[in-house]
């Protein structure tokens, strides 16, 4: 299981851990961005917006110095959802998706297979679990955590400003 834990009150750095060992940290650039990256034991990944209007983010490489290779996706396939479409070559395509508005859960499926869950952990701490089934690469399944993130960062803003 992944844990990602908020440091500060920023919320702009997330630690992540599995059975206490760190394994990476996920980073959103500043507070109202939504890009960033994954720092871990596989690497440096950067996460970019396609296109400053675009719904898709890229999980990109740069490890080599041959400039960024294209790892993994995340598209919204509705402006009025809240979930993303996750996409990595060779691999069936994931969809993460918040069944309820009204639960702090979002469930991972893969060909309508449950692979996954990742939820908000209630209390003080900003915590966010992952229990995302072993066959879904690493870094995909630190990909799909950093989208939930994301998208709970967009419901803390909105219900900020209510």
């Amino acid at each position: 299981m992944l844990e990602a834990t908020a440091n500060g009150r920023g919320g702009g750095t997330y630690g992540v851990t599995s059975g206490g060992d760190a394994v990476a940290t996920m980073e959103f650039r500043g507070r109202l961005s939504e890009t960033g990256a994954i720092v871990g034991g596989h690497g440096h990944l950067t996460i970019r917006r396609e296109g400053t209007t675009s719904g898709a983010w890229l999980l990109e490489r740069n490890d080599d110095g041959v400039g960024p290779q294209v790892v993994a996706t995340a598209e919204k396939p509705s402006a009025m959802r809240s979930g993303f479409l996750l996409r990595m070559p060779g691999r069936p395509v994931l969809q993460l998706e918040r069944p309820s508005a009204w639960k702090p859960v979002f469930n991972l499926t893969e060909a309508d297979r449950r692979v996954g869950t990742i939820r908000r952990v209630r209390g003080f701490r900003r915590q966010i679990q992952a229990d995302i089934h072993d066959d879904v690469p690493a870094t995909l399944q630190l990909f799909a955590l950093w989208t939930a993130v994301l998208l709970e960062r967009r419901a803390q803003k909105t219900r900020k400003a209510v």
